[in-house]
């Protein structure tokens, strides 16, 4: 009988010991530009890497962060800790019926303009595989913001997503 190499016999005792090590996943955010910050917060984040066929997975999401009524996550080409292809998902909420997203709001200025908007934001949420079986996750963001002239929509606050990060347990 062969034995394993000391460096892969430690693996495999470290993996058997502790499962949750090898159920998640962490995905960076790309920069991205996002709704304009009015009602409901809306946006869809770009997860690098590319997969085999160079398509990015995404999550899209919506948040209303003024009225703390929940929202919701959605994935495209997403594989999770299962290796199987997220689905949607919802907010968490706590014992006492709040959701899970925590707001920081912070006074933003862009040139001679100023305005109270949200500058990082952490939620945790739970949804399904593709198939069946659950997972669970956070993300964190943070956000900048410029107040900018468009053609069509005249002086308004862009948000962008400056960077943040996807955590997602089986």
């Amino acid at each position: 009988m062969k034995h394993l190499p000391t460096g892969v016999a430690l693996a495999v005792f470290f993996f058997a010991l502790h499962p949750a090590a090898r159920a998640e996943i962490t995905f960076a955010i790309a920069p991205t530009q996002c709704s304009t910050p009015v009602g409901n917060f809306q946006c869809t984040l770009i997860l690098p890497p590319a997969n085999a066929l160079g398509i990015y997975p995404t999550l899209r999401f919506t948040d209303d962060l003024v009225n703390d009524s929940g929202g919701l996550v959605d994935w495209s080409t997403a594989l999770g800790p299962a290796g199987k292809y997220l689905g949607a998902g919802v907010i968490q909420r706590n014992a006492a019926g709040h959701y899970l997203s925590y707001p920081v709001w912070s006074r933003v200025c862009s040139g001679t303009s100023c305005s109270e908007q949200v500058t990082s934001l952490t939620v945790y949420f739970d949804g399904t595989y593709i198939g069946g079986g659950t997972y669970a996750g956070l993300y964190t963001l943070h956000m900048s913001y410029a107040y900018k002239y468009t053609f069509r929509g005249g002086w308004r606050w862009v948000r962008t997503i400056t960077g943040g990060l996807v955590t997602l347990t089986q």
